[in-house]
């Protein structure tokens, strides 16, 4: 087996995005809760971090939540997107999931670029995968549900298309109070 030496452009994409990955922001847990280290109740499960009630305390768009390494990312894509180079996208946004994979926004705009590719499921799969990484975020599914929404009208399912803008509709509904 031989190794070949990176290329320059590549060592420093890779260098960059581990620097990057270890100055991501981490969001503490608070401690004594339910199932979580230092609680009093052990053998309960987990609750998430945070639980907002409020649609207006979560972030609205991936610059509230990702870091600079993942926002240049996130706008390159968006570039390439619009002049037409979905496969481009896809590639900048997967080296984006390499440094935050549980950030929804970059799920939601692969699902975005997936479809531009013309790949309906690969779209509504990467969708409802943002879905669940968004953690009741309103601002976050209503994007996933229109995508899922165009996908499914994509492939030809009507019944599946409509199921999809009615949790739409009731989440801009809940939006809207």
């Amino acid at each position: 087996m031989t190794f070949r030496p990176l290329r320059p452009g590549r060592l420093a994409l890779l260098a960059g995005a581990a620097l990057f990955a270890a100055c991501t922001p981490f969001i503490a847990q608070k401690p004594g809760e339910p199932g979580e280290p230092g609680s009093a109740e052990p053998g309960t499960p987990a609750r998430p971090h945070y639980v907002i009630n409020d649609p207006a305390q979560y972030p609205r768009s991936a610059e509230g939540l990702s870091g600079p390494a993942v926002m240049k990312l996130l706008r390159q894509s968006r570039v390439e997107l619009a002049a037409n180079k979905p496969e481009q996208a896809v590639a900048t946004l997967e080296l984006a999931l390499n440094i935050e994979p549980r950030n929804p926004f970059v799920w939601q705009e692969l699902a975005a670029a997936h479809l531009a590719r013309h790949l309906p499921e690969e779209a509504e799969h990467v969708a409802v995968r943002s879905n669940s990484f968004a953690r009741g975020n309103p601002w976050v599914e209503v994007g996933n549900w229109r995508t899922i929404a165009q996908a499914r009208a994509q492939r030809g399912d009507t019944a599946g298309a409509e199921e999809a803008n009615g949790h739409l509709g009731a989440l801009v509904a809940r939006l809207s109070e």
